[in-house]
């Protein structure tokens, strides 16, 4: 047991040891001691690990639930009563000490848990100062032990840590051929969250010296601008927000490519959250003002190749039909170009078993005028992207499909009059007016006026979906709220709502198609000015919906009832 002990320099070390035994079938008394330095000590910063474990964390977790070592709150107590033991046993053993009456107090078993806790401290300042132990493993024992000390109120203990952390700082900063800043900075953030009588007369000038040494660098010089936060008043805070943000903006001047947007995005996030809005203004315009160029942006083209025989015969089929109107009719339900619901998720899936370390990253997605529309973080969030993506590929690959077919209708039939089509866009939910604007449209496309029909088709699709939610009994506009005006409800949130009232791979489409951000998005892009102009592959997609949503109809929640009920 000494030796296993004294054979490691870390916690980890120490741990393998007793592990190494425990698998052989060794030594089970060995069971404990591996449980006890197998738990990783979770630092009071790491707010969201801390609220799940605790101040000891499994070192391993599985996907079925599993953990080396068990949950703190499961351990037997007779594993806890050989912790007494142990602890006893190896009193003059620092690392022994420090763990074992740390978890003797966390989990308050034995009857002095408090004579175990200030044991710990002294053990984690022995640690904290033996250059033996490993350097980062000394910075969390300075800390444990301040956190120690503090629960146990003791001010005598913790004064005698606080000037031994201030010197451990001050030995740190004065490393000339060490540049470690991770060192230096997790023990300033310990003693800065002392209470404010506790802090040493000293710290400010050592984060000042910190700043001073390690600040060329944005994201640590952000870290001590925090710090020295915590430590000013009202006055100082304010410019030293100021400060803070032109660094990040002067960071970005002498970067290139996206790490110039990175750090120009940071400047502006935290000049709006601290009310700085005419700077966060200008550096937004900053934002704006980068070009590709200066992006460093790449584009990539992937060619993908459709079995001609197979669109050539689907093209053809849509010059066999009785009139233009009727081939139009059938181009309506020919789809959706997004594929079946049910498909896509599952590609959206195999894509994430496919490739699991894109999912370990943040994905960003810019859009127009390089603002950042999204950041993917969680799984449902890359979920969504990748749906989005996938969705917006189908539909780019069905536009020129698209062309050639109403090219074939226009070739194949005598061109139906303005009043033809608007009789065969006007429907119990799309009323004459806006049919006969829909009608227009087409002829538009077939006249090669596409920027025209491309407007003319968003405002009318939309305005024909909002009839069909109002048919559905479903609310197409908000009332006023407080000072907050009412207005009509947006055309994402008309079609959430149709979820479960109408083909879910259709309304998928309608949705990928005019409104979501990660997909082709025609209506927003166009009725924003977003899309410098709609070419003949985005109208005839459009053209294809309007007819889709022609075919459509409503029934109201009593008619749905009685229609379910047959």
């Amino acid at each position: 047991m000494r030796a296993s002990i004294g054979e490691g320099d870390d916690w980890y070390a120490i741990e393998r040891a007793f592990t190494a035994q425990v698998q052989d079938d060794e030594v089970d008394a060995a069971r404990p001691a591996a449980y006890a330095f197998g738990y990783m000590l979770v630092g009071p910063g790491e707010e969201e690990s801390r609220s799940r474990n605790g101040v000891f964390a499994p070192r391993i977790e599985w996907g079925d639930g599993s953990a080396f070592p068990p949950p703190l709150a499961n351990v037997d107590a007779s594993i806890r009563d050989r912790w007494i033991e142990l602890f006893s046993a190896l009193a003059d053993h620092h690392a022994a000490r420090a763990r074992l009456g740390d978890l003797l107090w966390v989990t308050r078993h034995g009857e002095r848990p408090d004579k175990a806790a200030r044991a710990a401290v002294e053990s984690y300042h022995a640690l904290a100062e033996d250059p033996g132990w490993s350097l980062m493993d000394r910075v969390d024992s300075f800390a444990r032990a301040l956190e120690l000390a503090t629960e146990l109120n003791d001010d005598d203990l913790r004064q005698t840590l606080i000037v031994s952390a201030v010197r451990f700082v001050r030995d740190e900063l004065e490393q000339d051929d060490e540049h470690r800043p991770g060192v230096p900075l997790r023990v300033l953030e310990r003693l800065v969250v002392l209470p404010h009588m506790a802090r040493p007369p000293e710290l400010s000038v050592l984060v000042a010296e910190a700043k001073r040494r390690y600040g060329e660098d944005p994201f640590i010089a952000e870290s001590l601008t925090e710090l020295e936060l915590r430590l000013a008043d009202d006055a100082q805070r304010a410019a030293l927000r100021a400060e803070q943000v032109q660094r990040w903006r002067d960071a970005a001047g002498q970067a290139a490519g996206l790490v110039r947007l990175v750090h120009l995005r940071r400047a502006f996030e935290l000049a709006r959250a601290t009310q700085q809005r005419e700077v966060a203004d200008q550096i937004a315009l900053e934002i704006e003002g980068l070009s590709a160029e200066d992006l460093d942006l790449k584009t990539h083209t992937v060619s993908i190749a459709v079995p001609s025989e197979q669109t050539d015969a689907l093209v053809a089929r849509f010059g066999s039909y009785a009139s233009a109107c009727d081939a139009l009719e059938r181009f309506g339900i020919e789809g959706p170009p997004t594929g079946r619901a049910e498909d896509l998720d599952k590609a959206v899936t195999d894509l994430a078993e496919r490739f699991p370390l894109d999912r370990l990253f943040p994905k960003q997605i810019l859009g127009d005028h390089n603002s950042l529309i999204f950041e993917a973080l969680t799984t449902e969030d890359h979920d969504r992207v990748d749906r989005g993506q996938r969705a917006g590929l189908g539909i780019g690959i069905f536009g020129p499909l698209a062309v050639r077919i109403l090219d074939q209708i226009k070739d194949a039939y005598p061109q139906p009059t303005c009043p033809e089509l608007t009789q065969l866009f006007t429907t119990e939910l799309i009323d004459e007016s806006t049919a006969a604007r829909l009608a227009s449209a087409v002829q538009r496309h077939w006249d090669g006026d596409y920027e025209g029909a491309g407007l003319i088709l968003v405002a009318q699709i939309e305005a024909a979906l909002r009839a069909t939610a109002a048919r559905l009994g479903i609310s197409v506009t908000k009332l006023p709220r407080g000072g907050e005006p009412g207005g009509v409800v947006t055309l994402g949130a008309l079609l959430a709502k149709l979820e479960g009232r109408m083909d879910e791979s259709w309304r998928r489409y309608l949705v990928h198609l005019l409104t979501d951000p990660f997909s082709a998005n025609l209506r927003n892009r166009l009725a924003h000015g977003l899309l410098d102009r709609s070419g003949p592959a985005e109208v005839a997609v459009l053209i294809h919906a309007a007819c889709f949503v022609r075919s459509l109809q409503a029934r109201g929640p009593d008619e749905q009832a009685a229609n379910d009920a047959r």
